[in-house]
């Protein structure tokens, strides 16, 4: 007996799949077949709910960077804490470091240069992440897009990084040694 599932729920486990899958192998080693196997589900069944492998993979980058918009938007800076650019650096550099593959994904040059809706969602959490570094007080505001613009460089870096190294991660040691680094770059307070 066949499992029937609904429209929502197929495109729900494809999206899923691919997700998982693009964290353990990379958005390069993805197929249909091999997204439809993983969720259990037909590959017509995928193709009902996505015309193309890359409408999916165009799906998931949007979400990633609306996801790290929200998380740069709701990243907090209690009194005492982290000042508005430390704590949104760490929000996106912990994204990256934890999900470099994902990164990878949404930076991609070719979804980038060909989704209008990729780029804006990239706007979208750079005018995050920039507001917030426009908020910290340690910084003049004419230089606050600069900054903010090389934080963000940065992060797309060490995704790139990370992802050429055979484990796909920042080995241990290179990411202590660049943690160390940002964090006496980013938090640091000159008298």
């Amino acid at each position: 007996m066949r499992i029937q599932f609904s429209g929502r729920n197929v495109r729900q486990r494809a999206f899923t799949a691919a997700t998982e899958m693009l964290q353990e192998e990379g958005w390069e080693a993805l197929s249909v077949r091999a997204i439809a196997k993983r969720a259990r589900i037909g590959a017509s069944s995928i193709y009902h709910h996505f015309p193309n492998k890359e409408s999916l993979l165009l799906l998931i980058a949007v979400k990633g960077f609306k996801s790290l918009t929200s998380e740069i938007e709701d990243s907090g800076t209690p009194e005492g804490q982290l000042a508005p650019f430390a704590s949104a650096s760490r929000v996106f550099l912990n994204h990256v470091a934890n999900e470099p593959a994902l990164h990878d994904l949404m930076f991609n040059r070719h979804l980038l240069s060909c989704h209008e809706e990729l780029r804006q969602a990239e706007r979208d959490a750079f005018n995050a992440f920039s507001r917030k570094v426009e908020a910290d007080p340690r910084f003049p505001s004419r230089q606050s897009t600069a900054i903010a613009t090389t934080m963000w460089a940065l992060g797309r870096g060490l995704a790139a990084t990370a992802l050429s190294s055979p484990e796909r991660e920042l080995p241990a040691e290179l990411r202590l040694k660049i943690g160390e680094g940002l964090a006496y770059l980013i938090e640091r307070h000159d008298s």
